[in-house]
């Protein structure tokens, strides 16, 4: 298994927080009437949140 990376992380921590926001069942809040549900919308969400604070956190490490 790999390493998880400060990405993971914290890709990890925004599903956590989108889930425990949403409830126990975010599929149903994000497509109550679809029926085919997109199974990757929570982690392509999360890793774009990931991508967003590490392009940050490199802006200001840039600016030292």
């Amino acid at each position: 298994m790999s390493e998880i990376t400060l990405r993971d992380t914290i890709a990890i921590a925004a599903m956590q927080g989108f889930i425990q926001y949403m409830g126990c069942d975010p599929e149903d809040l994000l497509y109550p009437k679809r029926e085919h549900k997109n199974k990757h919308a929570l982690s392509k969400s999360a890793y774009a949140y990931a991508d967003a604070m590490l392009a940050e956190r490199e802006k200001r490490d840039g600016n030292d």
